[in-house]
């Protein structure tokens, strides 16, 4: 028998058993570290406690009310645009309140995200929809993110609700709604501006590309409004501040990108044209496999998105998009091999970013040897979707869902 039948024979015999200890681990694990980093939201003082959102706090306040935000404030990074989108939770309360509001915001955008992996995974047992809910949950991203007060957790939120209807959907309500929440996903570009590519390149529907472009730009020119300089000065000055800050960015905040390695050698001088050339692959890779499942597309555009530039470790909630994709494969592939190599690199993939990390809870030299050791699953993962993509059929059982 074949080492792949094998193996399969074996994980039915097995799989119970295996996935009941990690539904128990994962669960702890998210209990525990969810728990800990949702008292950072929302009671940890300052300047540790929900410290992105106090930054987003201040900068969206100040904008609104017509100071040169990017000139005087030196945390100052999201565009116009982010911070319009943040405003009516931002913009008007006291910074308690609106801990209180983010934390809604993102227990919202959790159960959202839960709901749609067990969903897209394909997962039939119980027990694997308990494993498939728990994969965002148990992640140390979801949790980093949610105690800095990042939009990471939204941002992803918005990725899954709003590709798979731009991708495959046909019928103008829902299309409209999903081109909204992707404009929505783009309140942190460096996260978002990837996926752009698959609905640009969406067969026959160039539309709804040119609808978010048009939004994004709508959301940027509203505070311009309220600035002296008006929009073009403004944008000017977020421009010429994040040329500026990009390497600084990557020098303290960088985890495992393009960014971080180019400042290691010291190139970082290199870091725009490695950001676009990265993202110039990946349009025409979209281009060439634009047909192609769109969980795979998805992937290739979050394993992009994840070294295009400089990011922190609670960005990797982005690599939950591919760990659905190994999900789908597994339970779906009419290869053994495949479902073999992607079941395994799933197990892979969700050890290396199961919370609470190893990032800051090893000590040098390990942490550095963790996340080496994850660089290279996440390449082994990127490099097997890529080629399951290559291989796209329109028979495809993955295509079904």
């Amino acid at each position: 028998m074949p080492l792949a039948a094998r193996t399969l024979a074996w994980w039915s015999r097995r799989k119970s058993v295996v996935l009941a200890w990690a539904a128990a681990l994962m669960g702890l694990a998210a209990l525990v570290w969810l728990g800990y980093q949702t008292w950072r939201l929302l009671w940890q003082p300052p300047p540790m406690g929900a410290v992105d959102l106090e930054q987003r706090w201040t900068e969206t306040r100040s904008l609104f009310a017509g100071q040169a935000v990017y000139r005087v404030i030196g945390t100052a990074s999201y565009p116009p645009a982010s911070l319009t989108m943040l405003w009516p939770i931002l913009g008007w309360p006291s910074f308690a309140i609106a801990r209180w509001l983010w934390a809604l915001l993102t227990v919202g955008a959790l159960v959202w995200m839960a709901r749609v992996v067990v969903r897209a995974s394909g997962a039939a047992t119980n027990a694997e929809r308990r494993v498939a809910m728990l994969l965002p949950l148990a992640m140390y991203a979801t949790g980093a993110a949610t105690g800095n007060g990042q939009l990471t957790v939204p941002v992803v939120a918005c990725l899954l609700a709003s590709l798979p209807i731009l991708l495959r959907e046909n019928r103008v309500r829902p299309l409209a709604l999903a081109a909204l929440g992707f404009a929505g996903a783009l309140a942190k570009p460096s996260l978002a501006a990837p996926f752009f590519w698959m609905v640009l390149f969406r067969p026959k529907r160039p539309l709804w590309a040119i609808a978010i472009v048009a939004i994004y730009l709508g959301l940027t020119a509203v505070p311009g409004l309220v600035q002296p300089g008006g929009v073009i000065q403004l944008s000017h000055e977020f421009l010429s501040r994040t040329e500026r800050d990009a390497a600084k960015g990557a020098a303290h905040y960088g985890h495992a990108d393009l960014h971080s390695w180019l400042g290691a050698v010291g190139r970082p001088d290199w870091d725009a044209a490695g950001s676009l050339v990265v993202l110039g692959l990946l349009g025409l890779w979209t281009w060439r496999h634009r047909r192609a499942d769109p969980w795979l597309l998805m992937s290739a555009a979050a394993f992009a998105a994840r070294f295009w530039t400089y990011h922190g470790w609670y960005d990797d909630l982005l690599l939950l998009i591919p760990m659905i994709a190994l999900f789908r494969l597994a339970k779906q592939s009419t290869s053994d091999g495949q479902k073999v190599w992607a079941g395994s690199l799933l197990a892979a993939m969700l050890v290396s970013t199961l919370a609470p990390g190893g990032l800051y809870l090893l000590p040098a030299p390990w942490n550095e040897i963790y996340v080496a050791a994850q660089v290279v699953v996440w390449l082994a993962g990127c490099v097997f979707l890529l080629r399951a993509a290559a291989r796209w059929g329109s028979a495809s059982p993955a295509a079904e869902q």
